[in-house]
């Protein structure tokens, strides 16, 4: 049996106009002092990327979940080669959380790898997973709406019926995250105990527990589960 792998490739939605967005992210969130050489300055955007894809790369890999780095290209658009199909949900979620407050379009695509691995660089391989984790961004680019989006494509038109629509919803749910929404959430899920997450924000316990409730936390992470146990079969019937 051929080993799947799963390639991410996402792209900024309206990276040109993203600017203010940003500064006014960085500004709410007090990091002027830590990232002020990104303030007004041109290639905001550009550092912000390059910043960040370093930063979520880390924490993806000293988890053991990707193969390469989350590297660039063409200015806007990222690419990871997944280690397991099946960590998918947890990468998407860490990934967007690190991009945020960007909007980011993200194809997924699953398949073979016909060249050597490269930890460098995806941008230098080719095969099945990359050609349908681009067709499921060619998809989603026809859709104008600046939301975040998530798109499937695994060569099995049942398997990406089943995904896309698990990601519709909750990708509907998450767009609507708030900042205090999306660190409650992720630090909860890193640290599993409300105490734990609010030492980290500098809130209340209860604090994190409103926030995760307001998130529909329970209802991602379990959806989150489901998606994990499905891509395990897709994986194993492959």
């Amino acid at each position: 049996m051929n080993k799947v792998y799963a390639v991410i490739t996402m792209d900024i939605i309206g990276s040109k106009k993203s600017k203010e967005v940003l500064n006014k992210f960085l500004i709410k969130n007090e990091l002027i002092n830590e990232l002020n050489y990104y303030l007004n300055k041109d290639d905001l955007i550009d550092d912000f990327l390059k910043k960040q894809s370093i930063q979520s790369s880390v924490i993806l890999k000293r988890k053991d979940l990707i193969l390469t780095d989350i590297t660039i290209s063409r200015g806007d658009e990222l690419q990871v080669v997944c280690k397991n199909i099946y960590e998918i949900p947890y990468i998407l979620r860490c990934i967007r959380y690190y991009l945020r407050p960007l909007k980011i379009r993200v194809g997924v695509g699953i398949g073979g790898i016909n060249t050597d691995l490269d930890e460098e660089s995806s941008w230098n391989m080719n095969g099945e997973a990359f050609y349908n984790a681009r067709q499921a961004l060619e998809i989603l680019s026809y859709d104008k709406e600046a939301k975040n989006k998530t798109h499937f494509v695994t060569g099995n038109c049942e398997h990406d019926l089943i995904l896309n629509t698990m990601y519709i919803l909750m990708d509907t749910i998450m767009d609507k995250w708030t900042d205090a929404k999306w660190n409650a959430t992720f630090l909860y899920d890193e640290y599993k105990k409300y105490e734990n997450a609010a030492i980290k924000l500098g809130v209340s316990p209860e604090a994190v527990r409103k926030s995760c409730k307001r998130a529909n936390w329970s209802s991602i992470a379990n959806s989150e589960k489901n998606i994990k146990k499905y891509l395990e079969i897709i994986d194993y019937n492959r």
